[in-house]
C-alpha cells in the first residue's frame, strides 16, 4: 500500500461516498458492479461498470457544487 500522509486538515464530508462492489462471480473474476451512496445526501445510485461509476461521481459531485 501507498504511503498516506498525517494531516490535521478535515476532508469536507459534502465529498464523501461509500462505494460498495458486488462479490466476485463463482469463476472469480472481479465484478465492477454495485452501488455508491453520497453520505450527506443520502442518496444512492447503482452501477454496472467502472465507466458508470465515474460518471455517477461526477454527477454527484457537479449537484453538491450546485
Amino acid at each position: 500500500m501507498g504511503e498516506r500522509t498525517q494531516s490535521n486538515e478535515t476532508l469536507p464530508v459534502d465529498r464523501a461516498f461509500v462505494v460498495q462492489f458486488h462479490p466476485a462471480d463463482a469463476e472469480g473474476f472481479t465484478r465492477y458492479e454495485g452501488r455508491i451512496e453520497h453520505l450527506a445526501s443520502g442518496r444512492v445510485e447503482h452501477f454496472s461498470s467502472l465507466k458508470e461509476l465515474w460518471k455517477l461521481l461526477d454527477q454527484l459531485l457537479a449537484q453538491e457544487a450546485n
